[in-house]
């Protein structure tokens, strides 16, 4: 243990990682990055552990770099689509709500559902961006089906951690509201646990800001 002032003691404890030199053809920084990506798995193993470097680790990596990249264009060229899951009460099934479903249509992968594409949009930040195209979409669709005569019913938007805590989101769902003409009330977002812990107080400035706007709170 390291003895800190006050009498208090602090264990440390270690995470390793572990590459073989295996010639005078292994050159130092691949050996570095090789060690370093064995250390970031016995991290993901819990920590206080040891890994050895894998290929598979290398070709982990790779495909994520690959995915990250093509999320990016996927941006820029539209390729994000909404599905609609409708709510239904109850009572008498009636629909009470649609809840906005994010998708990806990759030209070359097809129809990528959100749990392979989420995590790295997410440690990445483009999560804030395509919550941006999410809320926008919605909306104009919301609109689109009011001038349809459809009846007034919300949609509902999932907000992630990221996008939740980002600066100016109260400011940017005013300006779509404003610019598709779509009511608070026909408005829902949900937010998870993660989303909340770990800046209560910027959480609960939006919250209330979102409640005193009149949109729905999940």
């Amino acid at each position: 243990p390291y003895r800190l002032p006050a009498g208090h003691e602090y264990h440390s404890t270690p995470s390793i990682g572990i590459t073989l030199f295996s010639g005078p053809h292994n050159l130092s920084d691949d050996l570095m990055k090789r060690a370093d990506l064995a250390l970031y798995g016995a991290k993901a193993a819990g920590r206080n552990t040891l890994r050895f470097f894998d290929p598979a680790m290398q070709a982990a990596v790779t495909a994520r770099a690959s995915l990250e990249a093509d999320l990016r264009k996927a941006l820029q060229q539209g390729q994000f689509v909404l599905h609609y899951q409708p709510l239904m009460a109850l009572a008498d099934g009636r629909i009470s709500g649609m809840e906005a479903l994010l998708r990806w249509n990759d030209p070359e992968r097809g129809l990528v559902p959100p749990m392979e594409f989420i995590p790295v949009a997410e440690d990445s930040g483009l999560i804030v961006p395509i919550g941006d195209w999410v809320l926008s979409e919605a909306l104009r669709q919301r609109a689109e089906w009011t001038r349809a005569g459809v009846p007034e019913f919300r949609v509902e938007i999932n907000l992630s951690p990221r996008q939740f805590h980002s600066p100016g989101l109260l400011e940017r769902i005013r300006e779509v509201m404003d610019a598709t003409g779509v009511s608070p009330s026909a408005i829902g977002v949900e937010v998870t646990e993660l989303g909340i812990i770990g800046n209560a107080d910027n959480a609960r400035t939006t919250l209330f800001g979102l409640r005193d706007m009149g949109v729905h709170i999940l």
